[in-house]
């Protein structure tokens, strides 16, 4: 969307609980407003937590070219002082704090002129490895979202996902891009709140990862008063196969449309999409390219991949892809360095139809919560305190390995408590020694087959 132009909206822009509405004109002015302190030369961040300040500092971020961190309000502390230390960031917001905004410093470093916005590579652990997204990424994937979910000026959806997740923020965006509206609420789908908020904001759109649907799966839709719902989405991590066929056999029966999607950070938000009508014959695919978009399987001589059922390397190319990755504050000022191509990491095949089903990882991350984690990065926090452990798992499973109960207690203490990660994602084995692959890293698929043999649990 074109921040600037969002005065040429005559619609509602958010909808509140209280019934209240917020125009477009209103949305432009208070983001104005908000960042009235700010100069064109800082370098801001944003503590998010689904409310009216963070979005208005958001938004007023965008329009005043101020290139803009969101993280969560609730990270741990030291997690947040670290990335604010390590970029350079001289203002900070927090929608908790009297003041709002918080200055660092008297200025920001040197940041390249395009760059928009900066995300986490993974949502919960606050990574220090940023990604950087420019004002033609975000207006791509608000595009090329709202085409393929049939968007308008009349579409409302609701902040069924926190503003600092890549996939909650498109939502937002692509809404924006068509001049919709949001319902804003920080209630879970479990919460009586969030549905009548559903119902007197008459919400179209109802947006989840897999835990999202895990809680919908326990609620009684069909028997819902949701006259006005159209749209349910689903991304940030597989699926399980039983739930995608339970919500197809809802969404048929309501006249509901369910799209499954796959993306990426690095791309903004989303890469492909299942259309609903091909959901059941399809139920394992993660569907077709974004509008624009274009993928590519790569195999492991760099060769594109031509035939059905041949899995390689998922490369993405669009104009959602990232200018790039910031590790240090150097990073800040330098350009596009992929030119609209994304190789993702994941490893995938495409049927006869080209209809695309993924593989697995190359990389050692997992989806928690319909959240990217480092597996890496919670190792290394958790060896810094002395432990003597390693970390593995799946999507929707972190597992610590050690050599003494007391290390283990201690690293799922610290996981919960530094990275709020719930038990019952979590899982501990003790081990006599750590198994190592042939040329002496761990074995890490080792000790995986080892748990599931044990199926131990915290």
């Amino acid at each position: 969307m074109s921040w600037d132009r969002l005065e040429s909206f005559d619609g509602t822009a958010i909808k509140l609980p209280d019934g209240q509405e917020i125009s477009y004109r209103q949305l432009a002015q208070l983001s104005d407003d908000s960042v009235s302190e700010l100069c064109e030369d800082d370098l801001a961040a944003i503590e998010c937590n689904n409310s009216l300040s963070s979005l208005f500092a958001y938004v007023g971020c965008l329009r005043r070219r101020i290139p803009v961190m969101l993280m969560d309000a609730l990270l741990a502390p030291t997690l947040k002082e670290r990335n604010l230390k390590q970029f350079r960031f001289s203002v900070v917001f927090s929608p908790l704090a009297p003041s709002g905004w918080t200055r660092l410093s008297a200025f920001g470093p040197e940041v390249h002129s395009e760059l928009a916005l900066l995300l986490s590579t993974s949502g919960t652990t606050g990574s220090s490895k940023l990604v950087k997204l420019s004002y033609k990424n975000l207006l791509a994937n608000s595009q090329q979202i709202a085409e393929y979910l049939g968007l308008s000026s009349s579409s409302i959806g609701i902040t069924s996902l926190p503003q600092h997740y890549s996939y909650g923020l498109s939502v937002i965006n692509s809404h924006w891009t068509v001049g919709g509206a949001i319902a804003l609420t920080d209630a879970s789908v479990l919460e009586r709140r969030f549905w009548e908020l559903n119902r007197s904001a008459q919400v179209q759109l109802i947006s989840g990862v897999p835990s999202t649907f895990e809680m919908l799966s326990k609620l009684k839709l069909d028997q819902m008063d949701l006259p006005s719902l159209r749209v349910l989405t689903q991304a940030g991590g597989r699926l399980h196969k039983g739930l995608i066929e339970k919500f197809a056999s809802l969404c048929r029966t309501q006249r509901w449309s369910f799209y499954v999607m796959y993306g990426q950070t690095e791309a903004t938000a989303r890469m492909t999409y299942l259309p609903p009508d091909r959901l059941l014959s399809k139920d394992e695919s993660v569907g077709i390219p974004v509008p624009g978009g274009r993928v590519e399987l790569i195999d492991n001589h760099g060769n594109v991949i031509r035939e059905p059922y041949i899995t390689g390397e998922l490369v993405f190319y669009g104009e959602n892809v990232m200018m790039g990755y910031a590790n240090d504050v150097s990073d800040l000022a330098r350009g596009d360095v992929n030119a609209g191509r994304l190789a993702t990491g994941d490893m995938a095949y495409f049927d006869e139809e080209d209809f695309l089903y993924m593989k697995g990882r190359i990389h050692r991350f997992v989806k928690i919560s319909g959240h990217r984690v480092g597996l890496d990065e919670l190792e290394t926090h958790l060896q810094h305190y002395g432990l003597e452990v390693v970390v593995t798992g799946r999507d929707d499973l972190l597992l610590v390995v050690g050599l003494t109960d007391e290390s283990l207690d201690q690293s799922i203490a610290i996981l919960c408590q530094d990275f709020r990660a719930a038990k019952s994602m979590l899982a501990k084995m003790k081990i006599d020694c750590f198994p190592l692959t042939s040329t002496g890293k761990t074995n890490y698929s080792e000790l995986l087959d080892l748990f599931d043999a044990k199926d131990l649990s915290v």
